[in-house]
């Protein structure tokens, strides 16, 4: 286990933790892939997202913002996981096209690294997720 990150969430930090994949599958949940939360699965505590550590390190920011966005969701927007993660999905997606959410997070590059992880929490971010995917 290693710590990634601690993303400075307005209701608590949120710390992001490399966990053995292999491990997880074995001794918890068969079908974990990439990373989750305490949202999703109730042996991950509801402050920690936990990622395969055996990811490329150029995925993990992508990954991240997956998690800590649909953990919002299902969080303050009171979302069902199914739904959450459809949307989250889009918004991955996008950012790995440098499109959306992107220019909130990266001005003025493309490559989302690990420095802008943080900003995931910016409100502006999160509503423009609420605001371009929640069905109204």
């Amino acid at each position: 286990v290693e710590h990634y990150i601690t993303l400075p969430d307005a209701t608590f930090p949120v710390e992001v933790w490399l966990v053995c994949g292999h491990l997880v599958r074995s001794y918890y949940k068969t079908d974990y892939t990439e990373g989750g939360h305490g949202y999703v699965y109730p042996w991950v505590p509801k402050g920690q997202i936990w990622v395969e550590k055996d990811l490329d390190r150029w995925e993990l920011p992508y990954i991240v913002s997956h998690e800590y966005l649909e953990l919002r969701l299902m969080r303050d927007a009171k979302m069902e996981y199914d739904a959450a993660h459809e949307i989250c999905s889009k918004v991955e997606f996008n950012l790995r096209k440098c499109k959306g959410a992107h220019q909130l997070l990266v001005r003025g590059h493309c490559r989302f690294t690990k420095k802008y992880v943080p900003r995931l929490t910016r409100e502006e971010v999160f509503d423009y997720v609420r605001k371009t995917y929640l069905r109204k």
